[in-house]
């Protein structure tokens, strides 16, 4: 059982939009923070779309859906960690 990239790609994916999420966040100006939750969850659709450009994974809505909010999760518990490691 070899791992190709259409299984790989949704783990990728996943990795992807909170680290996309960072740079996009690092790039936009501070007014237009409020746009950074909707970048985030049309990144999902958008990489599910090249997912299924680049593989044999055919793209759905839910699929697309499920890949945005594991990856906000992701970012989520990552700067909840963050926060609480903070001497207070």
């Amino acid at each position: 059982m070899g791992l190709d990239w259409a299984t790989l790609s949704t783990p990728v994916i996943i990795a992807l939009v909170p680290i996309l999420v960072m740079l996009i966040k690092k790039l936009i100006p501070d007014r237009l923070t409020w746009l950074i939750p909707l970048i985030a969850t049309a990144l999902g659709p958008v990489l599910d779309f090249l997912q299924s450009t680049f593989t044999t994974v055919a793209p759905t809505s839910a699929r697309a859906i499920g890949l945005g909010l594991a990856g906000i999760g992701i970012r989520e518990l990552i700067d909840q960690i963050r926060k609480a490691m903070v001497p207070r």
